[in-house]
Order: C-alpha cells, then structure tokens, then sequence
C-alpha cells in the first residue's frame, strides 16, 4: 500500500483530518492541471479540484486499495 491509500485509510479509520490534508495538498496540484488541460479554463478547473476531493472524502470508505490512488 502507498503512502496516499495510507492517509486515506488513518482518515477513513481513524477520522484523521490532517491526514486527508496532506493527501489533498500532495495531488492538488496534479488534479487541477489534468481539469485544467481537459477545460482550458481555470475557474472551471478549480471547481473540478474541489469536487474530485469532495467526492474523494465521501467514498473513501469504499475505495479498495489498489494500484495509485493518483490514477
């Protein structure tokens, strides 16, 4: 298991917030530029970041750890 499922799992298990933080503050970057090439737009792009951690946070607990939680 990666350090990403890791975080995610001390966060689904243990509610660890500064876990999913850092999970969120090492793949922003990542998510934002895939939203941003896809939409060319960042305000747009910006929006889909959110969501994808949003919806990240709530189906965590039903995430199976395999391959990279970046994929």
């Amino acid at each position: 298991m990666d350090n990403a499922w890791a975080k995610l799992k001390n966060y689904t298990e243990q509610q660890d917030q500064s876990a999913f933080a850092d999970l969120v503050r090492e793949h922003m970057g990542l998510v934002y530029s895939a939203a941003f090439r896809q939409l060319g737009d960042s305000a747009a792009a910006e929006e889909v970041t959110q969501t994808t951690f949003i919806l990240l946070a709530e189906k965590a607990n039903s995430l199976q750890p395999t391959g990279s939680l970046a994929a």
